[in-house]
């Protein structure tokens, strides 16, 4: 306690002219700036090697757009703090349990079910859909499913086509699966935007079909692959797969998947709770922790019909860049909370790949970004075109070959604003 120094007789108005205070009680009132500023620098440090992971700044220009990347950095490291807290204890019906230790392989498994029951930042407990895929209530199968063992390590071997297709011979062409013994609680699709990666494809097949058969998924996966002349369209590519994914299956629950990710744990239910899902929180090329709190990239699960309240993806993100930020904002925007499970639960590996030259950063995404909010309704589902120039049913997936004019794209009068940055002129000029 700091001592004033002030009679008991001086008025209250009076008192702040007459306090006085030691050195330490200066110390003990200034010691939350001193922590803050070393909470700062620490922030700005890890700020920098995020930079340089992601190289986000190319040029000078860019280099003020750092200050929405900064506050994003520091939500990220909050947040993490409260990962931390939150790794092996999970709120469920107003109770807390505990994520016990396996004894027999040490890895972490969760006592409850998480498909039904999962944290929302920062702590919220959220029920899960538990609707079946054919709608009958006979012969569901078990809401835990049995055999999970929590942590895995993912097979990085990429098998031939050959020995895949052997090895997984009760996928139905086209990638599809459900389980013969019961009915599944969950009809899932999950869409893949993927342009010349074969081997990262094979690795993540080879991971994905014995995950989510192990939790009882009535399922699709459809690889949606951008043919070559315009940039890379991540945003596009998952729209495109949307749509497709619908043509041939009523599904419920559509999951977003890199192709260079592959999960650790099984216990990452592949699932649609009744907020849209942040899959990917811990990844290994990033210390398992989340860059900034924000964050809806990587793998990401909505239900159908919130995908279609937020208009999907923008279709404007050509290059690398912007696209998971634009449509985070979207999900918000709708009054949609974003939801994670811990992450000692989300973790994944990223396959190792050198920096794709034909996918070059966006150097309009920052403004795109800050100026996202004015697109939602007009950029997205409602207006995408493409062209489907092929689609085949693989043994292992639904393969969508499709055409993206990107000039016709950024024609669009939305566009017109950003018609003066070189990047953009040298595209509408080709």
């Amino acid at each position: 306690m700091c001592s004033a120094g002030v009679s008991a007789d001086v008025p209250a108005t009076q008192v702040k002219m007459t306090t006085k205070c030691s050195w330490t009680c200066l110390m003990d009132r200034s010691h939350l700036k001193w922590l803050l500023l070393v909470v700062v620098t620490l922030l700005l440090i890890q700020y920098i090697g995020n930079l340089l992971v992601y190289k986000n700044f190319y040029n000078v220009t860019q280099y003020f757009n750092g200050v929405y990347w900064l506050g994003q950095a520091v939500s990220g490291s909050l947040y993490g703090v409260h990962q931390k807290k939150m790794a092996h204890i999970l709120k469920v019906n107003g109770t807390l349990t505990t994520l016990g230790t396996n004894t027999t392989n040490s890895n972490t498994t969760v006592s409850m079910d998480l498909q039904t029951t999962m944290l929302v930042q920062p702590n919220v407990t959220v029920t899960v859909d538990t609707s079946t895929s054919s709608g009958k209530d006979g012969n569901l199968c078990p809401s835990t499913p049995p055999g999970l063992k929590g942590r895995i390590v993912p097979d990085t071997t990429a098998a031939t086509w050959e020995t895949l297709q052997a090895k997984y011979s009760t996928v139905e062409p086209g990638g599809r699966w459900r389980p013969k013994d019961c009915t599944s609680r969950h009809h899932v699709y999950i869409v893949i935007p993927y342009r010349d990666r074969d081997e990262h494809l094979r690795i993540l097949l080879n991971n994905l079909h014995p995950f989510l058969q192990k939790q009882q998924l009535d399922y699709g996966i459809y690889v949606v692959e951008q043919a070559e002349g315009s940039h890379f369209n991540r945003g596009m590519l998952m729209n495109i797969g949307f749509i497709e994914g619908l043509r041939v299956s009523n599904y419920s629950c559509v999951i977003f998947h890199d192709v260079d990710l592959l999960p650790e744990n099984d216990n990452n239910f592949y699932s649609c709770p009744q907020q849209p899902r942040h899959m990917s929180v811990a990844i290994d090329k990033f210390n398992y922790r989340l860059p900034y709190a924000s964050l809806f990239g990587g793998i990401t699960a909505l239900r159908v019909e919130q995908m279609k309240n937020v208009n999907g993806y923008p279709n404007v993100y050509f290059g690398w860049g912007g696209e998971d930020d634009d449509f985070s904002d979207r999900v918000r925007s709708k009054g949609y909370q974003i939801t994670r499970y811990p992450a000692e639960v989300s973790r994944y590996k990223m396959i190792k790949h050198n920096k794709d030259k034909s996918n070059p950063p966006n150097p309009v995404r920052f403004s795109l970004v800050r100026t996202a909010k004015s697109r939602f309704k007009v950029d997205g589902l409602q207006n995408i075109q493409y062209e489907l120039v092929k689609k085949e049913e693989r043994p292992l997936y639904t393969w969508l070959n499709v055409k993206i004019d990107e000039k016709k794209v950024l024609q669009t009068s939305y566009m017109n604003q950003f018609k003066t940055n070189p990047w953009l002129r040298n595209i509408l000029k080709s």
